[in-house]
C-alpha cells in the first residue's frame, strides 16, 4: 500500500509539469521550465519580517546572522556594501581640472574638459603637453 501511495505521488509531480520535456539536451535546458519560487518566498520572508529599530545596528553583522535565512538577499547587501562610501575619485578628477583649465586655457568648452578629464584619468594623458597637443585637436 505504501509503495502504490508514493508511485501515485510520483505520477502526480510528473503529471503536474506536462510542458516540461522529459529529455533535454543541456544543463540549461532542464533548468528552463522551473520557477524562481525559492527567491521569490525568500524577498517577501524578508520583507514581512519586522525591522530593526536600533539605529547603531552594524548591517555587516546583521547581514552575517541573516546569511543562512536569507541566502540571495544577503548575497546581494554583501556585494552593494562592498562598494566604498567616499568621494576621493571624484574630487581627484576635480583637483586635476585646475592643471587643465590654466589662465592660458580658459576658453576651452565644457566638453572639451570633460574629454580631458577622462583622457587624464584613464592615464592618455600624462603631462601638460599632451593637453595641449589634445585640446589643440579638439578645438
Amino acid at each position: 500500500r505504501d509503495n502504490d501511495i508514493r508511485a501515485e505521488e510520483i505520477d502526480a509531480m510528473y503529471n503536474e509539469d506536462e510542458d516540461m520535456p522529459r529529455e533535454v539536451d543541456s544543463e540549461d535546458e532542464m533548468f528552463k521550465h522551473r520557477k524562481p519560487i525559492l527567491q521569490e518566498v525568500e524577498w517577501r520572508r524578508w520583507l514581512n519580517e519586522p525591522g530593526v529599530d536600533k539605529p547603531d545596528t552594524n548591517v555587516l553583522k546583521y547581514w552575517q546572522a541573516k546569511q543562512y535565512q536569507y541566502p540571495i538577499i544577503a548575497q546581494i547587501a554583501r556585494d552593494y556594501l562592498a562598494i566604498p562610501a567616499t568621494s576621493a575619485a571624484s574630487e581627484r578628477v576635480f583637483s586635476q581640472g585646475a592643471d587643465i583649465v590654466t589662465k592660458k586655457r580658459n576658453r576651452l568648452l565644457p566638453s572639451t574638459i570633460r574629454y580631458l578629464l577622462c583622457l587624464r584619468d584613464w592615464g592618455v594623458i600624462v603631462d601638460d603637453e599632451d593637453v595641449e597637443d589634445i585640446s589643440q585637436d579638439i578645438g
